[in-house]
């Protein structure tokens, strides 16, 4: 394991640090972490604003500022009017939650007076309270009519097998459904009632909650304009919000972590298709050549598209020891380019036996060596041999075990230790040990020399 820390300077407000591992041409990601730093302007959202029915309009979200712990204030514009104001005061646990350090009441939900006119940009600002400027949380247009269908698209984004449309619509004049019928370019391809929860709507509307929509359509690789209408059951149509959006790409994907035993690696990631929900095909080449092909359809959670698969593992092989050229590519089935996921160094192992002479004491004639020794070409126990005065005197294999040296070294098996006892002539004496190479093609290692008096 190997501790860092460094200093790096970052712009205040809200930031996401994310440390990365460089190992070659492989870039493997720790983790990330969302700070607030000190000294930015405020933050936070507008997450709704609807008409009352009574001339004004309510308005909801959050703001916090990131210099102090004092509420902040919330004014409200139509266009250059200023309609009203309040504080983000107001309990919300998801905002605590996410920015644990300024606590709940960062929230706000007042009602404003509304502007004249059928349909109006309505904006909230949050107001700084030191270093820094005042912050745009949102705008939302509002339909002021008199008992209007409102409602508002909040999301459009691709999803395998297409593009994902969310969003809530009500009708203030019923508590009827409403319909809504989402268009690509053009053209009705789906229609849904808006009948699911919406945590934002609560308490808004006399109806309830229970007014939203989700629905994934279809839509080929290009640009297109999404646009959704509703249609209360009291009659009659009125279009909610068009959004353009891009389908398509190839796939995107991360090698997390190598695990590189002996001659064996393991290759673990991520990679999915922005075009599908079908797992993606890996191809693995080693050393310019097709090496296999894996599919990545392990269980996961925490992706993009969040479609519940997308994780591989690719074990790897090597015959020869030495530095490989490993590449990793995404292939696609839709027609985009296939992708190349990592390029990663491996250098397995090989080299001379190494070890260490823990141990050469004398009990009379008899003189003990103990130690251990590895050849990181095997995870076999490796012959060792010990010469006194230059003459081969005795050895054997290192084979005793050894939990320690597996726990520093695995892969290779506790077995590498030894011990060995001989019976010197009186007088003075040195005592080598050496630890011999198994594949070959490497020197046998000395390990330590020791002068020994037998009395």
């Amino acid at each position: 394991m190997t501790w860092y820390e460094a200093e790096i300077p970052v712009p205040a407000g809200q930031q996401s640090l994310c440390a990365s591992v460089v190992d070659g041409a492989a870039v493997r990601r720790i983790g990330c972490q969302t700070y607030i730093v000190p000294g930015g302007s405020p933050i936070g959202a507008l997450d709704v604003a609807v008409p009352t029915g009574d001339g004004r309009v309510r308005v909801r979200g959050w703001a916090l500022d990131p210099n102090s712990a004092q509420r902040l204030s919330v004014h409200i514009y139509s266009g250059s009017t200023y309609l009203g104001g309040g504080v983000a005061d107001q309990r919300r646990n998801d905002i605590r939650d996410a920015y644990p350090a300024f606590g709940a009441r960062r929230g706000f939900d007042f009602v404003v007076d509304a502007p004249t006119g059928d349909i109006r940009s309505i904006c909230a600002y949050a107001i700084d309270v030191g270093v820094g400027n005042n912050t745009r949380l949102g705008c939302r247009n509002v339909d002021l009519r008199p008992n209007a269908l409102t409602g508002e698209v909040t999301s459009v984004g691709q999803v395998p097998g297409g593009v994902l449309v969310t969003g809530w619509a009500v009708d203030p004049a019923s508590d009827d459904e409403v319909r809504v019928t989402v268009s690509v370019d053009g053209t009705p391809v789906a229609n849904r009632t808006a009948r699911e929860p919406r945590v934002e709507l609560e308490g808004l509307f006399a109806s309830g909650e229970n007014h939203g929509f989700s629905v994934v359509v279809p839509a080929g690789a290009g640009s297109h304009n999404i646009c959704v209408d509703a249609r209360p059951a009291t009659g009659g149509s009125r279009r909610i919000d068009c959004e353009d959006t891009v389908v398509g790409g190839s796939p995107v994907g991360l090698v997390e972590t190598v695990e590189e035993r002996l001659d064996r690696v393991t290759i673990r990631g991520w990679a999915i298709d922005p075009d599908t929900a079908s797992p993606v095909v890996l191809h693995v080449y080693v050393d310019g050549a097709f090496r296999t092909a894996v599919w990545a359809d392990e269980p996961r959670n925490d992706l993009p598209f969040n479609i519940g698969t997308g994780g591989f593992t690719i074990p790897l092989a090597f015959e020869q020891a030495g530095l490989h050229d490993v590449r990793v590519f995404a292939i696609d089935r839709t027609g985009d380019p296939s992708v190349m996921v990592a390029k990663l160094p491996i250098n397995t192992r090989s080299g001379t036996p190494f070890g260490r002479i823990q141990e050469v004491s004398r009990q009379g004639q008899t003189v003990t060596v103990r130690g251990w020794a590895i050849d990181p070409d095997s995870p076999a126990p490796a012959p060792v041999h010990v010469y006194v005065d230059g003459e081969y005197a005795g050895g054997g294999l290192a084979n005793n075990v050894r939990n320690n040296i597996a726990n520093r070294y695995p892969g290779y098996g506790p077995r590498h230790g030894f011990r060995f006892d001989l019976v010197l002539a009186p007088g003075n004496h040195q005592v080598c040990v050496y630890a011999l190479d198994i594949a070959g093609g490497h020197r046998s290692a000395l390990l330590e020399c020791s002068q020994v008096n037998v009395p």
